[in-house]
């Protein structure tokens, strides 16, 4: 199960893309990811993915004085993969998940699309807001053909300023 290595190698390949596109056009860029399988990862997978692996650091010798900190071995960090605003993943048909770099240069805004979104706060913790329609939950098909269009409206507001 190499998920965390294979979403950052397609992570890294998308941003290449994106940097070519951002020559012609300044506007942020979304990595969409449709998984299905049985090795499709959880959001902590996806997350540590994005920002790095989950580690304990400590003084040498003071195990009691350690913290959980994200290693930088993630596909974001200050300085790699600014371009690249968000990953949209959708796993196995289910409840798709939106998670934000917090590095991007062109970062998108919240609630662009109805799902949960993962956002990294200055703090160092991971925000979760769920965007989704709760009340009446559509189906993943009419979802999925929903994006196109939210995301044109999105692109007209930015191409218009």
């Amino acid at each position: 199960m190499k998920n965390p290595e294979r979403i950052r190698e397609v992570l890294s390949d998308a941003n290449d893309q994106f940097k070519n596109g951002n020559r012609y056009k300044s506007a942020p860029s979304l990595l969409a990811i449709f998984h299905e399988g049985l090795d499709v990862p959880d959001e902590t997978i996806i997350a540590s993915a994005l920002y790095g692996n989950l580690k304990f650091s400590y003084p040498e010798g003071q195990p009691e004085k350690g913290e959980y900190i994200v290693d930088k071995d993630g596909g974001w960090t200050p300085e790699k993969n600014t371009t690249t605003s968000a990953v949209h993943y959708a796993r196995n048909n289910g409840e798709p998940l939106l998670v934000h770099n917090y590095w991007a240069q062109r970062p998108f805004p919240e609630d662009v699309f109805s799902c949960k979104e993962i956002s990294l706060s200055p703090n160092g913790l991971f925000e979760e807001t769920d965007f989704a329609n709760i009340t009446a939950p559509r189906p993943v098909l009419s979802r999925i053909v929903d994006i196109p269009g939210r995301l044109l409206c999105f692109l007209r507001r930015i191409f218009r300023r």
